[in-house]
């Protein structure tokens, strides 16, 4: 493209389509030279720094504007994008081509294809072979995967090494799009996905596969995979290597990986199986106390007569915790709770599968010390650290954990002593864990109940808190006051815990 529009000084506009492509380019010197009154169709204009192919495209920063593309059949194309690291899968009717712009359902403004793969190279692929779209050096760079709802019509027979070593992928949205039905070979499909904690496969139907060879192999982070009846293995004659260093896969019923057992024989849910499934509602009966822990691996709504808190803000001097009131209605997936209701009432809750939750959750929860055991959980001790900074070395805990028992939290080391395993705990339950606490004076934590915004304490939020917020401002305008005045968490108490809990008021005027 040397010098291709070179000194077309009245040129205004250049009309190309999706197939227009800079990619295979070795010369474009000089290509828009004195092209002073081109005007890209983002109102990009020429500069004399830029006359080369680097804005030889339409969309964000570019000299061409978007004509006419050509009309194809439906046609799956998978597509990688390096400007932002992404990876769509997606059923076409224009033509997507290597360096050329395109457009995925979802997304908006026309971005440039770094690779491609379209019709059988997605559905069929080549045995063997990593597909066209990981090519490159590509499969480092990939942090997320987006299968949009049209792909849903597509019937791959292979999804062999998919999403092979792409260590950085921690996000793979629309999987329940993902038809499997004829699919016979999932080798490698996850393979060294690192960053992946769970795996969401409840639409995979594998009655046909018959490759499963380290398919979830060296994704050592993965922590959940959830499958639903249409999984079966039957077919399976191929599963070495399956989950190979799943180090921290747990199934539904608390089976841990071993390194011993790493083929078809743990693809299952229930008992000695590496897998989960995802369950429609849950019963919780609550104790005579009034409360208990709970947590779930989907989104649950908060049935009416319960009412649901996480614990925040630990006194170490008073040795207790804050029990904040979440303000939507629903706890989040993988979230653990207080649940607050009528002594030795049972509650029916609902989980929110697949259901888009249209309510922000609180800011606060992620200040929550509760942790989730939506399987059965050995709950340890804690983490013991040495401090060598002393002349002696002496040890602390880095980590203490406490369970609930009746009406406050205990001390899980000063129960069970230091030489037994834990404390084993059921399904969806829940436990306190506590970072750089040297212990307790009688080994429990009580439970503070109440609103963090309520920092009167006379019950309500309302203009009274602003005005004692606002108060210790005054007092203390280095930013140093009372802890339970840092609303926000950030460490200062200062205008900002007063505008928090403004919004709050606002947010709940209604009430």
């Amino acid at each position: 493209m040397l010098g291709m529009f070179s000194d077309c000084t009245a040129l205004k506009s250049v009309y190309v389509s999706s197939t227009w492509t800079t990619a295979f380019v070795e010369d474009d010197g000089f290509m828009f030279e004195n092209c002073e009154a081109i005007v890209g169709e983002d109102g990009t204009t020429y500069n004399d720094d830029e006359i080369g192919e680097t804005h030889a495209h339409y969309g964000t920063g570019g000299y061409l504007r978007h004509g006419t593309d050509r009309v194809i059949d439906p046609t799956p194309a998978t597509v990688f994008c390096a400007e932002t690291s992404s990876l769509h899968f997606y059923v076409t009717t224009t033509p997507v081509v290597r360096g050329g712009m395109f457009s995925a359902p979802g997304t908006t403004g026309f971005r440039k294809a770094t690779r491609v793969a379209t019709g059988e190279r997605v559905t069929v692929g080549e045995k063997g072979i990593i597909p066209d779209w990981l090519i490159g050096g590509n499969v480092n760079d990939v942090t997320s995967v987006i299968i949009d709802s049209s792909f849903a019509s597509v019937k791959s027979v292979s999804t062999a090494a998919w999403f092979y070593r792409c260590n950085a992928l921690r996000l793979i949205d629309g999987l329940e799009y993902l038809d499997t039905s004829e699919a016979t070979d999932m080798r490698a499909m996850f393979y060294q996905c690192r960053n992946l904690s769970s795996l969401d496969l409840s639409g995979f139907d594998t009655r046909k596969v018959t490759d499963m060879n380290g398919m979830f192999a060296s994704c050592s982070t993965l922590e959940s995979i959830f499958v639903s009846e249409q999984w079966n293995t039957d077919a399976v004659d191929a599963s070495d290597m399956m989950f190979l260093d799943c180090y921290n896969l747990v199934g539904e019923d608390g089976t841990h990986y071993k390194a011993s057992s790493y083929d078809k024989t743990r693809a299952h849910y229930g008992a000695g199986g590496y897998l989960r499934r995802h369950h429609s509602e849950y019963t919780v009966t609550i104790p005579p106390t009034g409360f208990t822990v709970f947590s779930a691996d989907e989104p649950i709504a908060i049935p009416v007569g319960l009412e649901a808190f996480v614990c925040t803000d630990y006194n170490e001097e008073a040795e207790t915790v804050n029990a904040v009131k979440l303000t939507s209605s629903t706890i989040p997936a993988g979230v653990g709770v207080l649940l607050k209701g009528t002594a030795r009432q049972s509650y029916t809750m609902t989980a929110l599968i697949g259901n888009e939750l249209d309510e922000p959750y609180d800011d606060f929860l992620t200040d929550n010390l509760l942790v989730p055991a939506t399987v059965p959980t050995v709950v340890s001790s804690g983490v013991m650290a040495y401090d060598f900074d002393e002349e002696d070395e002496q040890q602390h805990w880095r980590l203490l954990n406490f369970v609930l028992l009746e009406d406050k939290f205990a001390e899980v080391f000063r129960f069970i002593g230091p030489e037994a395993d834990g404390v084993q705990l059921p399904a969806n339950t829940a436990y306190l864990a506590l970072a750089e606490v040297n212990g307790t004076r009688d080994g429990f934590v009580t439970i503070v109940w109440g609103n963090k915004f309520d920092v009167n304490g006379d019950g309500a939020v309302n203009v009274a808190d602003v005005n004692v917020v606002t108060a210790e401002i005054l007092l203390h305008p280095d930013g140093d006051g009372a802890k339970k005045y840092d609303v926000n968490s950030d460490d200062l108490v200062n205008v900002a815990d007063v505008n928090v809990i403004l919004a709050y008021i606002l947010a709940h005027i209604a009430d």
